[in-house]
């Protein structure tokens, strides 16, 4: 399923939880919800626990990710990339966003 029809806006981020052995991102939410990331490679979280989501898309990845999957010798076109943003959009701006390259996502 495409994360960004899992009605989610308006959710508060409770916590997120990184199993790092079992590459699993999981985001908690304060409805009991919780968002399942797996064969989570990398995430990048700049500030969103207790923020409400205000958008959540899919894109195609950004720099940081691939020169980062590269190096590790690892097929960055094996990965969907998302961001869940609590904050304002500003084109370019990295802030209140969770930025995420997984392979499946599931909502429980």
């Amino acid at each position: 399923m495409n994360i960004e029809n899992m009605s989610l806006i308006g959710l508060k981020i409770k916590g997120i939880v990184s199993i790092s052995i079992n590459k699993e991102l999981i985001i908690l939410f304060d409805n009991d919800t919780s968002l399942h990331f797996y064969d989570c490679i990398m995430y990048i979280d700049s500030g969103v626990v207790n923020g409400v989501l205000k958008s959540v898309k899919e894109y195609s990845g950004e720099m940081s990710f691939v020169t980062t999957l590269k190096g590790m010798n690892i097929d960055w076109d094996d990965y969907k990339f998302c961001y869940l943003n609590v904050g304002d959009e500003y084109p370019f701006s990295q802030q209140d966003k969770l930025r995420i390259a997984y392979k499946t996502v599931q909502l429980t």
